[in-house]
């Protein structure tokens, strides 16, 4: 996505039905670069939160849906270790390269996105059996 400001991306995405339709937990975070006490983050952050994002601590998190989420940092941003997905949480796995989305499993791998710079480009869903 060589060029391309925040601004751009922003416009790309409001229009994209995929986009909106997309299962990703953090589809928001691309772009971002996370530090913390001055910090950017590396390796393995886990931690708690429920559907909406909420972690433990917000007065709106919402305990009896709480689930762990695996994340993968370098430098500040999400990125894949080697083949460990950047995001994982039950039966959602998300790949992603530089901060930047490139493919989701959700729904136990019955959904499958194909992201291409930063917007899915094509969802997948298989039929339960």
């Amino acid at each position: 996505m060589e060029n391309m400001t925040q601004q751009d991306f922003l416009q790309k995405i409001q229009t994209n039905k995929l986009y909106q339709k997309s299962k990703a937990l953090h589809k928001d975070y691309q772009f971002n670069q996370f530090s913390q006490d001055g910090n950017f983050l590396n390796g393995q952050i886990i931690r708690k939160e429920d559907p909406d994002g909420n972690i433990i601590g917000d007065p709106n998190y919402n305990d009896e849906k709480g689930f762990l989420v695996i994340y993968f940092f370098k430098n500040g941003v999400l990125t894949d270790d080697d083949k460990t997905p950047a995001i994982q949480a039950p039966g959602h796995w998300e790949h992603w390269k530089n901060g930047m989305i490139t493919s989701i499993f959700a729904n136990g791998g019955r959904v499958l996105e194909t992201w291409k710079d930063g917007v899915p480009v094509k969802i997948e869903e298989k039929e339960e059996m």
